[in-house]
């Protein structure tokens, strides 16, 4: 009797992570269900008619989709390569107890602490063709005829955008790299010390001492890199003419602003399995790397 009540009590405390995860188990089963649909918002589930694989079809053969995907791939190339490689050198800088290192740490970090939308606002007025920070500095120093249209040019675009992504994240390499560089036994790197330079025993002794540490910084980036709306809604909304639009942007067009359910869960369930993919590839080479 005790027992059966106690095994009740437990289950109770079951509950909060179950809810946790069965809700978004159950939001991503309910997108995909919709995606073989031709659901639209203003209709409903109710009146939706289940069409197959045509959504993904019409997705192959979509530029838009086409453009949207390979931006995401810019995204990912810019916020994984350009914050780890950048964030690495400046925490490795930093372990040597640079005078000020506390401050530069949190010079770095506070991107993070701003949300994009606030990020996309201030980078909006600081990239803006006309009286914005960069084209009214140029023409100050004289230089005005190297002013960019640099959000209203489709072949600059994707340009501003990344540079704002990879400015906002630089901090969590840097802090994480930072916490790794501590554990890192200063015995080791002593005993190197004495057979190389800094450099060679930073190359061959240190950073493969980090591996796990990247290999976690380097999905990190991959998730944001793949989950990019604010930046975009922000400061281009897709534009000019559709050039900056990425997946999750899509998405939110084709479910919300144009009403088509069916459509914007198939771009969805592609996002989802794409990023996926990306992030089993890696972390799959990485281990096969350590197995040999």
């Amino acid at each position: 009797m005790a027992r059966a009540r106690m095994e009740k009590q437990m289950f109770v405390f079951l509950i909060p992570p179950l809810l946790l995860l069965g809700i978004p188990l159950f939001c991503v089963g309910f997108t995909i269900l919709l995606s073989f649909t031709d659901a639209t918002l203003y209709g409903g589930v109710g009146s939706a008619n289940f069409v197959g694989v045509e959504n993904y079809l019409n997705l192959i053969g979509d530029p838009i989709f086409h453009t949207s995907l390979l931006n995401n791939f810019i995204f990912l190339f810019s916020l994984v390569t350009f914050p780890i490689i950048i964030g690495l050198v400046i925490a490795i800088f930093l372990s040597f107890k640079v005078k000020g290192g506390e401050a530069f740490k949190a010079l770095f970090y506070f991107p993070m602490i701003l949300s994009f939308v606030i990020s996309g606002t201030i980078w909006s007025w600081i990239f803006k063709t006309s009286g914005g920070l960069i084209n009214t500095a140029l023409t100050w120093v004289g230089l005005g005829s190297l002013s960019q249209s640099f959000l209203s040019d489709p072949s600059l675009v994707m340009l501003p955008l990344t540079l704002v992504g990879v400015w906002h994240i630089l901090g969590y390499p840097i802090i994480l790299f930072g916490a790794g560089l501590v554990d890192v036994p200063e015995a080791v790197v002593d005993a190197a010390r004495m057979e190389a330079s800094t450099f060679r025993v930073y190359r061959h002794v240190v950073v493969p001492l980090l591996k796990p540490l990247i290999l976690g910084v380097t999905i990190l980036a991959m998730i944001n890199a793949f989950k990019v709306f604010d930046l975009v809604f922000i400061m281009t909304y897709g534009g000019p003419f559709m050039s900056s639009y990425v997946l999750a942007f899509m998405v939110y067009i084709e479910a919300i602003a144009r009403a088509l359910l069916g459509y914007g869960s198939a771009v969805g369930v592609a996002l989802l399995v794409i990023s996926l993919a990306c992030i089993a590839a890696v972390i799959y080479a990485a281990t096969r790397e350590e197995g040999q």
